[in-house]
């Protein structure tokens, strides 16, 4: 059992730390390094996205350099994306840690894919604001989307293919697969 911290100490640790980690109750995870095709799409994610809240503007977009807060069980993590469509909640008037997100992209790896499916959807299934919560495989043009139905039951669309599309509801947005995937470089060019 590695030994705890405070979450203040946490805190301290991730202000000088050269690389991310993430903090569950008491423990520290550490994050893998990113690969390519992981910023390639989650760069396409956050780039539809932006282009969407100027348009809107209705909603704020955070890359993964934000963390959320998940009171419920005193844990902090940082998503690929997120976006909160009320004024944010900033945790102690911290800017780089909101605590009421509408919806969490995730960037699945092999490395990461048990984690987020398990553990951290777990966490985050615990934030009242949370509506939906998109997985997105980094390997293959598949996205699995879920959204909260009532506060324990979660609806899951499998979406599978380049030429398919898939409805963010709580900005609203098309999502198109190809344009997340545009340009990762196990995919031939989309034209």
């Amino acid at each position: 059992m590695h030994p705890t911290i405070t979450f203040q100490e946490y805190l301290n640790l991730e202000d000088f730390s050269s690389h991310r980690n993430e903090y569950i109750d008491g423990q520290l995870l550490p994050l893998d390094t990113l690969s390519i095709d992981h910023c390639i799409i989650n760069g396409n994610l956050k780039a539809i996205l932006k282009k969407e809240q100027e348009r809107l503007q209705n909603y704020t977009v955070y890359d993964g350099k934000t963390k959320v807060y998940i009171e419920h069980s005193n844990s902090c993590v940082y998503p690929d994306l997120m976006v909160v469509t009320e004024k944010p909640q900033c945790f102690s008037g911290n800017p780089n840690i909101v605590k009421n997100p509408s919806l969490v992209i995730e960037v699945l790896s092999t490395d990461s894919e048990d984690y987020d499916w398990g553990n951290k959807f777990q966490q985050y299934k615990n934030i009242p604001s949370l509506t939906e919560y998109i997985l997105v495989d980094q390997y293959k043009p598949v996205v699995e989307v879920l959204r909260k139905v009532s506060p324990n039951t979660w609806d899951m669309f499998y979406i599978s293919g380049s030429s398919k599309a898939f409805q963010i509801e709580c900005i609203p947005l098309l999502l198109e697969l190809k344009e997340i995937y545009k340009n990762a470089q196990w995919l031939s060019p989309f034209g």
